[in-house]
């Protein structure tokens, strides 16, 4: 099983709660990058890498010059687009709102409501411009601490915890509507900050699962080709093409 997390708009956790950080550096992206592609290769673990990965997703992200997205295509196993996403940022570079698209027709949008300059509640609309899910966050100092997921009725759908240590998630507890333990994530990270293993542990059938990642650098210090593996056998390959500014 393979996880994908996406973070965009993100509120800086290291430093004044009056300071945002840039989606560049939230990602860990050193330099001054413009545009990323990355492609997600799927490998049978019987299979040689080299002899062939199957495309299962690629995105491209698009970056201003204050190291925020505005623009992210994410595409299908067959290459097609499957999803737009269009950010706005206020004066102070707040991302305030994610539209999304899907065959040119309006697919949903995502409203940031802040608190002084961290993001409190996210609220999710559907195509019909329907509230779906409000995601509302609970902080200590700069750090996302705690949040839950309710639905447009109000009522809980999911919460978690964040653990953070020397200024980076450390792990993660999710729960479910009932605030029972799902499932536990850990990270841990190399002297980059990026993440060399995690671990993923279901707590009612105590099924545990334990990736390791493996990366090649460019000459800036950003990855260009992460291997993922479990108990030795690599499940997914991922791919990452940056072009900088005035490249």
């Amino acid at each position: 099983m393979v996880v994908l997390l996406i973070f965009s708009c993100n509120v800086n956790r290291n430093e004044s709660i009056h300071s945002i950080k840039s989606d560049l550096e939230h990602e860990n992206l050193k330099g001054k990058v413009a545009k990323i592609q990355k492609v997600y290769h799927q490998v049978n673990s019987s299979t040689c890498p080299a002899a062939g990965c199957a495309d299962i997703n690629k995105i491209m992200s698009f970056y201003n010059e204050d190291g925020n997205l505005i623009e992210k295509i994410g595409f299908n196993e067959n290459g097609d687009t499957a999803v737009v996403s269009r950010f706005k940022y206020d004066r102070q570079s707040k991302c305030i709102e994610i539209d999304k698209y899907s065959k040119n027709a309006t697919a949903g949008k995502e409203k940031n409501i802040y608190e002084g300059n961290l993001i409190k509640e996210v609220k999710v609309y559907n195509e019909f411009n329907e509230l779906v899910t409000t995601c509302q966050y609970e902080y200590s100092g700069n750090y996302i601490s705690s949040g839950k997921i309710c639905d447009n009725h109000g009522d809980i759908i999911s919460s978690f915890n964040n653990f953070f240590l020397n200024g980076q998630l450390d792990s993660l507890v999710e729960h479910d509507n009932n605030g029972q333990p799902v499932t536990i994530s850990k990270y841990y990270r190399n002297q980059d900050q990026d993440v060399i293993a995690s671990t993923l542990l279901y707590p009612k059938s105590q099924e545990a699962f334990k990736l390791i990642y493996e990366y090649e650098y460019d000459s800036v210090g950003n990855w260009i080709k992460q291997t993922q593996k479990i108990d030795g056998d690599i499940v997914q390959i991922v791919i990452r093409n940056i072009e900088y500014v005035n490249n």
